[in-house]
């Protein structure tokens, strides 16, 4: 099979560190089409649990949905390394610190529309010991600790969707053995 060409990338808006795309390509029977592609930084999504089993989440503010969620901790990843913003973004967010850090490989959201991935991580023994800081565009109401058997059954139900958040927590309780 030949290969797909990305042949141009044109930036149409970029704005808080988020960008829309153009990206042209050449396909396989030669043919030149343009795709419209979300774009912006690699972010780690923390997956926090506390040392009595509870996840730490917040009810965070979504402009896409236009709804509050609720979520596990993250951020952009920038030059930091993936352990060093997990804990970072987790302090920042609800305030809690982390005994210790797993990082997992790479996932990807909306690989046909989304331009890059993120990655997962598991923050074990995690504590309140930090006031919380947040991003001028992050509307963040308040952290919750909810119990994990109450957490799955939240995901279950559909009362937690966001799907990074969901994937997260797979890939925390299957490391875990849960």
């Amino acid at each position: 099979m030949r290969r797909v060409e990305l042949l141009k990338e044109e930036i149409l808006f970029e704005k808080y560190g988020k960008k829309w795309l153009k990206r042209d390509f050449r396909l396989p029977d030669e043919e030149v089409a343009s795709f419209y592609c979300f774009g912006g930084s690699v972010s780690v999504i923390v997956f926090p649990l506390t040392k009595d089993n509870e996840v730490v989440a917040i009810e965070q503010f979504r402009f896409g949905a236009n709804r509050m969620l609720i979520e596990i901790p993250g951020g952009n990843k920038g030059d930091s390394t993936s352990e060093d913003c997990a804990i970072k973004e987790l302090a920042e967010e609800t305030g809690y610190v982390p005994r210790k850090i797993h990082i997992f490989k790479e996932v990807w959201i909306d690989p046909a529309s989304v331009t890059v991935p993120f990655i997962p991580a598991l923050a074990t023994g995690c504590k309140k010991t930090n006031k919380t800081s947040f991003d001028r565009m992050e509307v963040i109401c308040k952290t919750v600790l909810i119990p994990l058997k109450k957490w799955q059954d939240m995901i279950l139900t559909g009362e937690i969707n966001d799907s990074k958040t969901i994937a997260t927590t797979f890939l925390a309780l299957r490391h875990l053995g849960l």
